[in-house]
């Protein structure tokens, strides 16, 4: 309702600044059709903007997160292996220091010939 009061009275202004009523008349209601139309048109580019302007500052938030994260986790992957390489080696079971025996008496026994 305010818009087409407005309308109508950005029409009559025109209309009466121009003194002359059918012509300027008619220039006046293209001219507040333009009007109008130049204000949905700069009211859609803003929404555009916004929008644009949402999803980038979404988008930086989101590559942020996920970059702490791989971050985090390549940390704790690297504390693992640390922990890992720390560790002593574990003591050969019974079974292996047989055939590590055997193996060495073998390496022995080839030379001697």
């Amino acid at each position: 309702v305010k818009r087409s009061l407005c309308s109508l009275a950005l029409l009559f202004v025109f209309a009466w600044l121009s003194r002359r009523y059918v012509i300027y008349l008619i220039i006046g209601f293209v001219a507040v059709l333009a009007i109008k139309a130049c204000v949905a048109f700069i009211k859609k580019q803003i929404t555009i903007r916004k929008t644009v302007i949402n999803f980038l500052l979404m988008a930086v938030v989101i590559f942020s997160i996920i970059k702490a994260m791989n971050k985090f986790a390549a940390a704790a992957k690297l504390k693992k292996d640390q922990e890992e390489a720390a560790a002593p080696a574990p003591e050969p079971t019974a079974e292996e220091k047989l055939l590590t025996e055997i193996r060495d008496l073998l390496k022995e026994g080839g030379k001697q010939k």
